[in-house]
């Protein structure tokens, strides 16, 4: 109709109408000089009978009343389930309130994804800036990344009264991004908009976006305001490094920060003006230093404190600047200086949780356990998905602050999600995944060194690293150290005594390690686990018939077991030679967990005993792809196989399917 019909036309996007089962796009006739009413009109003046003119108009009135009437009863239902106020999770604020969640990749490339997620991360970065609007964290709203998700939940799960979604494609050169803010609580779009632009123009699209966001919740801002928030480089390929470098710096490891340093300096030789990006850099180096993870934290602490002081020089707008200086004067000890930054963060970003948690930490070592609770809230209210050590700041500034009753609630919130966090973590079977399983157990050990769970996780840390070839011996002695001292504290936790018959099998002591089993299962006869760890136990020491009676009770018991219940009924059956069976298990294993390096391994080896090379070669592919440290040599030995008969089998099977021999 479009180009059919001389009207002009606003989009107002799709909304549900009663009676049909799809959205339908919604257009509002525009009603000017030159529209088609007034053309009408006009017509019928030349006419010169002033009788029919009045009757055309009455008739337009009852034409346009009758065009209101339809619009407010259908058009203006909900168009979205409206959130219910009393199912929220934290309190209505009295400012408008908003959740950014992850614009969806529309685009074929999967490495275009990156464009989408820093989309996202730049608007909450830029309403975050804003003081009359609470702007969720990314943390939380990025949990909802992949899943079909309904807006009515979002808001009732974070506590907001609008939510903005959107996609992004990226084809050549071109860029499609649609948006649409969502009044939660009502129901309706308040606005949505669709942008056919250059990728050049990827920024001005971005700036329209947060413009008009502010438009749509009224929001008035001042001058200073509204300099801050816009985008902060002109060049889009430093932008590109920077937002790919800002999701693996978040991750806290060594290997994810070395290289998150690397982009974030390929973001700043783009562009030398990139405040940002030289911020992060920081960053990095502070983790270093935070971590232990350079060979000189010292020097990690004084090029950290080098680029930021460099940084400053370029402005100081940026609440990230003033956090990063907060944290700097903490490490020194200058605890005025510390607080003054860390109030100069927040009132440039009153939204940042991160900027909250960073002052409330500071306030408590300072002595200040009122303010610090405060802060801490504040972030935790700004990030419902917060990480443990959030909640460990409030439970120590409640305990300093003689307020015990909530310290001792706070503290066993900390560890029944420390648990949960645990358990999922151990559930992706990833070395970055434990890896950060062991950061959590350590939290714990601080919080609570009294429970057996911290240190069970440490020991599982170490036995994970002697697995993979990093220092067998010592990291076996640190894991076995780690399993007694949780038995000591907790002679009768179930989980304690499996673990040490699993670190009692990598090192090679198999009757021991059966012995650790059985006692596991007579504490905890029902304990899923317990009966997966002895299963894996008998599997190295070349009984599997009994190994397969363990694992199958294993997954009776638990209906929703994670990937190492396949995996190790897998490798029962290919001790037994029934490798179509194996072939079966593994995959169930991948389908719980893809990117497991061993389960990658395990099929390898499986194909070349069924003779399917092809398949096995790419296997071994995708293994070296996730961990380009196997080798021949590592499994030979970190494989705890009794019979070497067994052992010998797998790696002859992994030459074949090209693993390289390794040192």
């Amino acid at each position: 109709m479009e180009n059919k019909l001389g009207l002009e036309y606003e989009d107002l996007g799709k909304h549900e109408v009663k009676n049909i089962s799809r959205p339908i796009q919604v257009y509002r006739v525009l009603s000017y000089p030159g529209a088609a009413a007034h053309r009408v009109v006009q017509a019928k003046e030349t006419l010169g009978r002033k009788w029919r003119k009045i009757g055309f108009s009455a008739a337009a009135v009852v034409v346009i009343v009758g065009v209101l009437g339809f619009w407010q009863f259908y058009m203006r239902r909900p168009t979205v389930e409206p959130a219910s106020v009393e199912k929220m999770a934290f309190p209505l604020p009295e400012k408008p309130s908003i959740a950014v969640l992850l614009f969806d990749n529309l685009s074929r490339d999967e490495s275009q994804e990156y464009i989408a997620d820093g989309l996202s991360e730049n608007i909450i970065s830029s309403l975050s800036q804003i003081p009359d609007l609470m702007v969720i964290a990314r943390n939380s709203t990025f949990v909802y990344k992949g899943k079909a998700v309904r807006v009515n939940e979002v808001a009732e799960e974070l506590g907001v009264k609008y939510v903005l979604e959107g996609s992004v494609q990226k084809s050549g050169e071109n860029l499609r991004v649609t948006a649409q803010l969502i009044d939660a609580i009502k129901g309706h779009h308040l606005w949505s908009e669709k942008y056919d632009r250059a990728t050049k123009d990827f920024f001005t699209v971005q700036d329209d976006i947060t413009r008009n966001i502010v438009i749509a919740l009224q929001v008035e801002l001042t001058q200073g305001e509204q300099a801050r928030i816009w985008h902060r480089t002109e060049n889009l390929e430093a932008w590109g490094y920077a937002t790919k470098a800002i999701a693996l710096f978040q991750h806290y490891t060594k290997e994810k920060n070395t290289k998150a340093r690397e982009l974030f300096e390929r973001a700043a030789e783009l562009d030398p003006n990139y405040t940002a990006a030289w911020i992060f850099i920081a960053w990095t180096h502070f983790i270093d230093f935070r971590f232990g993870f350079s060979e000189s934290r010292s020097e990690s602490f004084k090029q950290s404190v080098e680029i930021i002081q460099m940084a400053s020089m370029m402005g100081d707008s940026l609440p990230e600047l003033h956090s990063a200086w907060n944290t700097i004067y903490l490490a020194q000890g200058q605890y005025d200086k510390a607080i003054a930054e860390g109030k100069k963060a927040i009132a440039l970003g009153p939204s940042s949780a991160t900027s909250h948690i960073l002052l409330a930490m500071t306030l408590h070592f300072a002595g200040n356990f009122k303010e610090s609770i405060l802060h801490a809230k504040e972030a935790m209210r700004l990030n419902p998905n917060y990480p443990n050590w959030n909640l460990n700041v409030l439970a120590i500034s409640y305990s300093m602050a003689e307020k015990y009753e909530k310290a001792i609630a706070s503290s066993k919130n900390v560890i029944e999600r420390a648990k949960m966090e645990l358990l999922s973590l151990w559930r992706k079977g990833t070395e970055e995944s434990i890896m950060r399983a062991g950061q959590v157990a350590q939290e714990v050990v601080d919080m609570a060194p009294e429970l057996s769970v911290g240190y069970r996780g440490l020991a599982w840390r170490h036995w994970f690293l002697a697995f993979i070839g990093r220092s067998p011996r010592g990291n076996l002695k640190k894991a076995y150290g780690f399993a007694l001292k949780a038995i000591s504290l907790d002679e009768y936790d179930s989980l304690s005594h499996g673990l040490l018959g699993s670190v009692y099998t990598s090192m090679r002591q198999h009757e021991k390690a059966i012995a650790a089993g059985k006692r596991a299962i007579e504490l905890d006869p029902n304990g899923a686990e317990v009966h997966m760890y002895l299963g894996y136990t008998l599997n190295f020491a070349g009984r599997p018939d009994e190994a397969i009676e363990y694992l199958n009770k294993a997954i009776r018991l638990n209906p929703f077991p994670s990937y190492v219940y396949p995996d190790g009924m897998g490798r029962s059956y290919l001790l037994k030679g029934h490798y179509e069976k194996v072939v079966t298990e593994f995959k169930k294993a991948l389908q719980l967990a893809p990117m497991s390096p061993p389960v990658h391994v395990s099929l390898a080896v499986t194909y070349i005993l069924l003779g399917w090379e092809e398949e096995a070669r790419a296997s071994a592919e995708k293994a070296l792809e996730l961990a380009p440290f196997i080798s021949v040599s590592l499994v030979s030995k970190t494989a705890p196989y009794k019979n070497q008969a067994d052992l010998k089998l797998i790696l002859d099977a992994m030459r074949k399917a090209g693993f390289p021999e390794g040192a």
